[in-house]
């Protein structure tokens, strides 16, 4: 009787850890069936592998996530798309108006007649004919003026050789006497 109760007790001890494993595998989205024979027949090693091996419940929601993402990432990317598109028709258009406005084709990509550059400023007596600034001492610096209303200034005794004057030409404001306005200085 002894033995009978021993084999008894085995047999539920391997049940109940092929129950067990069953119940662990079912919950991490294996077969529970065939993790019921593993744990029966391999016992605690059936137990040991099936809280090893990685949970597919989490791997199949992983996966889904990155499908999702995937998925978004495409939709935004046609968005983008179907965008940049739209910006290329618009730019066309607007660069199509300026060729029809200059008379020139930049689709060609071939050198057409581009307008003539802008004609050299006039110059008096060598003094640019315009932009100038001048810095009257107390007051905000003027302009920009031509070059004929600094000499007006100069006639009038408001601009001297210290006063400051500014043109484009120069690379900082530089006194009257020292800049091409010293002709009409005396």
């Amino acid at each position: 009787m002894g033995d009978f109760a021993l084999l008894i007790g085995y047999l539920i001890s391997y049940l109940v850890m092929g129950i067990v494993c069953s119940l662990i595998a079912r919950n991490r989205g294996r077969s529970p069936v065939g993790w019921f024979f593993i744990g029966f027949f391999a016992s605690c090693i059936g137990l040991i592998l099936v809280l090893v091996l990685p949970d597919l419940n989490q791997e199949q929601e992983r996966e889904e996530s990155e499908r999702r993402r995937r998925r978004r990432l495409e939709e935004e990317l046609m968005q983008e798309r179907m965008k940049n598109q739209a910006f290329r028709g618009h730019a066309t258009t607007r660069l199509d108006a300026h060729d029809g406005e200059l008379g020139i084709d930049t689709k060609s990509g071939a050198p057409s007649a581009l307008p003539p550059p802008p004609a050299p400023r006039a110059h008096v007596e060598g003094v640019p004919a315009d932009g100038w600034y001048v810095a009257m001492p107390g007051h905000e610096p003027e302009g920009p003026m031509a070059v004929s209303e600094v000499q007006a200034r100069i006639e009038a005794g408001d601009v001297n050789k210290r006063t400051l004057v500014w043109h484009e030409s120069f690379d900082d404001w530089k006194t009257a006497g020292d800049s091409p306005l010293h002709i009409w200085l005396s």
